[in-house]
């Protein structure tokens, strides 16, 4: 059986990895392969550091398109490919902290650029796109960077994360709210709509029913 790939969209900090989870829950652990988009950012380990840090990191262009595009290709192909490993501290890739992908039944894209590609949009069976208030997604993005790496964070200081925030609102509103009209289903008010969520995750689980049935 063909994966599935599900493709979920939104604004850092609108509740994406919410939407992700719960319907990988209602799948179950095993019949599902997340796929965070912010694994594929481009390896900066060939500039000094503190240019680095000047590098747009909301932009599309430091995202590496071609790498995602065939890992998610090859998966639906049924075949595993390595996912690389991101350190936001140094903004290099990690080799050995790569992990090996499965093609199971449900492959879901999670990321805030995730309908930007035209290539990985026609791979997707379903688009949905999580649409939030940027002064709530500034509230969660900040909840979520400055928490520690070993909880899921990104280890960084309220101040750093305030100054950034005009850079990344401007390109949600320029590059990434935009492509909500490639969407199958917007939910609105980000991931903690209970309902929309709850539907959109009962379908996907009829869908399995469906699917795995002898």
């Amino acid at each position: 059986m063909q994966p599935t790939i599900i493709i979920v969209a939104g604004a850092s900090g609108s509740g994406k990895s919410e939407v992700v989870k719960r319907i990988a829950e209602s799948v179950g652990p095993e019949n599902c392969e997340i796929i965070d988009i912010d694994r594929f950012y481009k390896d900066r380990s060939n500039i000094p550091v503190e240019e680095r840090h000047r590098v747009n990191y909301d932009h599309p262009d430091a995202i590496e398109w071609f790498e995602l595009v065939h890992a998610i290709m090859c998966l639906k192909e049924g075949k595993e490919v390595q996912i690389p490993y991101y350190d936001f501290d140094t903004h290099t890739r990690v080799p050995d902290k790569a992990r090996t992908a499965h093609p199971k039944p449900y492959i879901i894209i999670d990321g805030l650029m995730a309908l930007w590609h035209e290539k990985l949009r026609e791979l997707a069976d379903y688009k949905f796109f999580v649409e939030a208030g940027l002064d709530i997604c500034f509230v969660r993005r900040q909840k979520r960077d400055t928490s520690p790496v070993e909880k899921g964070g990104h280890g960084r200081t309220n101040e750093s994360v305030r100054q950034q925030w005009p850079q990344v609102g401007e390109a949600c509103i320029l590059f990434f709210e935009p492509t909500k009209r490639h969407a199958d289903i917007i939910i609105p008010k980000g991931g903690f709509n209970k309902i929309a969520i709850s539907i959109i995750t009962s379908w996907i689980k009829h869908l399995l029913t469906q699917n795995l049935a002898p």
